[in-house]
């Protein structure tokens, strides 16, 4: 009972005294913790701040990369220079190769040098004019910038970057935009606040906060706004609908970036809080990123330390004083000593080894001792013994348990994988059932060859149209003397090999075959190469429609034609004639009503004679009958004269007519050709130009050729009928109520002469705003081709 007593007197004493110095080294170690790690909490918003600051740099330098890389595409500035409804598709299949589904943009569209968006993944920005936004205005001038605003079309924040696009010559064709998804800046910051709670912002460089955690204070400002940057967002329409109140932030703007950018300053909210926050620019300073977070949220991770210390000091009060009881125990009862061991003993613990204090002992205690360290020993060997049996038997059985385990495994996958692939082969063969099924029965000659163009297979029409059975083609060159090909010149098969095997690329025109027996036939061929993901050709694709009584019919046709125009002009030259003999007064002065009749008629004769010369015209030209006789042509002298003709009936319509042609080099031309494109041109624009209306005639200089451009303020082309412009016997809706003798064979006949001479043309239109019609030819000139008939003129007359 003594003994007891002075133990837990002794025990008392020390924890108490362990209590209290742990105590105060609690306090002293709280406040230096709280010091440390609130500079620790600094450094490390610091860090993620700047982290999360070059995110959202690099996506919008991505956009930006992406912007420029689409301007500077070929097929982009093809599709800005000349007509653009054939183009549109693969404009759009461009823009939507970039879009990847949305992921990273939320639109990309193409606009033309005004402003108006012609091509955009999103539908709903097409035909919209966004010339007002600075993102197009800075692209303009090529500046690279990254634009924020909240979208009038889609009514949500958004990142925009632009590139302009321009031709060779530098000139600007339009402006390529890239809105970036918000949600793609967004994770940029969206990582969980490391510690507390708190709230991001995204503020632009006005200071409006245009995305935060907290969403009560979007569109809100950081600090108040003066009237001039009010008046300034105002003109942009950048964030219509909003009021942009500022929160109520306590701290000066210029307190922001004292020490530079991302430095902690500690303020009160518009709410009175106490916060620690940073402010720092992204990128090029378009974006800034505020983060804030509560300083007691700070504190809380110094108490929870401050806590954990407190419970492992008087943890260790406490484990120290059981030691000290253990150990005046141990003194003091020695016996219990190896009562301990025989209970491990009887647990199956022989890693200990009796004390040697208690061996050396010379009484009852030491010979239990070392009665008990022998047995201990003895009865350690036996167990082991067992154990290295039982260990190695186990290890067998596991041995052949895993061997069993994996051959099942292994049978298992086996099974599944055979199954797979006999589902995935059923699948194929059906497949191919039904594209055999289909290809075998359509009527057009489709083959299918190898990388090297040796047929592999030919469908039933092959043997309809070439004659040649399917068993001699199969493995043969396809289009080869040996079959149906080699009517042609080397230089076609050489062009059309490079452009599907080199270029990668569908050829596609008319060719000319034999069939075995020899008879010659038109066809219209389409090749198209088909590559692997290396971008290597596996396999070409042949269709071919035979053609050859089309092109018979079109022939009679023209012939007809021609004949039938040859016959009616001379009639009608006589009747003309007549008339101006009756007009003239050759047979007698004419009344009044009867003049009048005649010359009726003799306007009526005269549009008959010029739709014959129309007709005549189309039938040489699409026989190849028309020669080309180039030159040496004084271009402005030309076009003076043409202007010169229709000036009485420009006086008359009091129409206002510019034109412009500078110093001008002669070319190598056609005059006769190149006065009646011109004069159509002219026609069209006076004709279909209200009085008082205005006309613009330009003639430019390029590199490589030269630019006609006739410009009205007529009545323009409805833009569901520009596809039709140069097809034969079109006219527009709007034009035929207001002009009903045309017999729309004009436009055709330009776009024919034009090609002739070795030039392009286009028309853009809008309606009732007027037409701009153009066309060129080469500054080097063109070569002479013989043919047995001249143009017949329609707007001028043969000297």
């Amino acid at each position: 009972m003594l003994k007891r007593s002075i133990v837990t007197r002794i025990i008392s004493i020390i924890v108490f005294v362990s209590m209290l110095v742990g105590s105060v080294l609690v306090g002293l170690v709280t406040l230096y913790v709280n010091k440390v790690l609130l500079d620790l909490d600094k450094e490390d918003l610091v860090r993620e701040s700047e982290y999360q600051a070059k995110q959202i740099e690099l996506r919008t330098q991505y956009s930006q990369s992406i912007a420029e890389h689409i301007a500077s595409l070929s097929e982009i500035k093809n599709y800005l220079t000349v007509d653009k409804v054939p183009q549109q598709e693969d404009v759009l299949m461009i823009l939507q190769h970039h879009y990847v589904g949305g992921e990273v943009f939320s639109a990309l569209y193409l606009m033309d040098d005004t402003g108006m968006t012609y091509v955009s993944t999103s539908p709903d920005f097409v035909g919209k004019d966004y010339s007002f936004r600075p993102y197009f205005q800075k692209a303009v001038n090529g500046e690279r910038s990254l634009y924020i605003a909240k979208g009038v079309t889609s009514n949500e924040a958004g990142f925009y970057a632009s590139s302009r696009v321009m031709d060779d010559d530098g000139t600007l064709l339009g402006v390529v935009v890239v809105k970036i998804n918000p949600t793609a800046i967004i994770e940029a910051i969206s990582q969980e606040l490391s510690r507390g709670s708190g709230r991001i912002m995204l503020i632009d460089n006005s200071g409006v906060i245009f995305f935060s955690t907290d969403e009560s204070i979007q569109y809100k400002t950081l600090w108040p706004l003066s009237e001039a940057e009010k008046e300034s967002l105002k003109v942009e329409n950048r964030y219509p609908g909003e009021t942009l109140d500022p929160l109520g932030i306590n701290v000066p703007k210029d307190r922001w970036f004292v020490d530079g950018d991302f430095t902690a300053v500690e303020f009160l909210d518009e709410q009175g809080v106490d916060k620690l926050s940073l402010l720092g620019k992204t990128g090029d300073g378009s974006i800034y990123l505020f983060r804030s977070i509560q300083k007691r949220d700070l504190t809380y991770a110094s108490l929870h330390l401050t806590e954990i210390l407190s419970i492992m000091i008087f943890a260790s009060i406490f484990a120290n004083s059981g030691i000290l009881f253990y150990v005046i125990k141990k003194q003091s009862n020695p016996l219990r000593i190896i009562e301990s061991y025989s209970k491990e003993v009887s647990s199956g613990n022989f890693a200990f080894k009796v004390d040697e204090s208690l061996t050396r002992r010379n009484d009852e205690i030491g010979s239990l001792s070392k009665s008990f360290e022998y047995m201990r020993e003895r009865i350690r060997d036996f167990y082991k013994n067992m154990e290295i049996k039982i260990e190695d038997k186990t290890k067998d059985l596991g041995n052949k348990v895993k061997e069993l385990e994996d051959t099942r495994v292994a049978m298992i996958s086996l099974l599944e994988d055979v199954k797979e692939e006999k589902d995935i082969s059923q699948k194929r063969a059906e497949e191919l059932n039904k594209f055999m099924l289909a290809v075998e029965n359509v009527s057009d000659h489709i083959v299918i060859t190898d990388a090297d163009g040796m047929v592999n297979y030919a469908n039933k029409a092959v043997e309809k149209i070439t004659g040649f059975d399917i068993r001699e083609i199969i493995g043969q060159k396809a289009g080869s003397k040996q079959n149906w090909g080699g009517l042609m010149k080397k230089e076609v098969y050489e062009k059309m090999w490079d452009t599907i095997k080199k270029k990668k690329k569908v050829f596609e025109g008319e060719v000319q075959n034999k069939r075995k027996n020899g008879e010659k036939y038109t066809a219209l061929a389409s090749i198209c190469p088909v590559v692997d993901d290396s971008d290597e050709v596996v396999f070409f694709v042949g269709i071919e429609r035979d053609i050859t009584k089309e092109k018979e019919v079109d022939r009679m046709k023209t012939e007809f034609v021609s004949i039938a125009s040859h016959q009616l002009r001379t009639p009608l030259s006589a009747i003309r004639w007549t008339l101006e003999m009756l007009i003239g007064g050759d047979a007698g002065k004419l009344k009044n009503e009867q003049d009048m009749l005649a010359r009726r008629a003799y306007v009526s004769t005269q549009r008959m004679v010029d739709l014959v010369n129309s007709l005549l015209n189309v039938s040489r030209i699409e026989s190849g009958q028309l020669s080309v006789d180039p030159k040496a042509t004084d271009i402005k002298k030309l076009a003076s004269d043409v202007v010169y003709e229709f000036s009485k009936l420009i006086a008359q319509k009091k129409q206002k007519f510019d034109f412009d042609a500078g110093k001008m080099d002669k070319i190598n031309t056609d005059p006769k050709l190149l006065r009646e494109v011109v004069a159509n041109l002219i026609s069209n624009a006076v004709k279909y130009t209200p009085d008082e209306g205005e006309i613009e005639f330009r003639i430019e200089r390029g590199k490589k050729d030269m630019k006609f451009t006739v410009k009205d303020s007529g009545i323009g082309i409805p833009e569901a009928e520009q596809k039709k412009l140069f097809t034969k016997f079109f006219r527009a809706e709007n034009a035929a109520a207001i002009e009903n003798e045309g017999n729309g064979l004009g436009l055709y006949l330009v776009k024919s002469l034009v090609e002739l001479l070795g030039g392009e043309v286009g028309i853009k239109s809008e309606e009732g705003k007027g037409t701009e019609a153009w066309f060129t030819i080469p500054l080097a000139g063109i070569e002479k081709k013989e043919g047995t008939k001249e143009i017949s003129p329609i707007f001028w007359k043969e000297e």
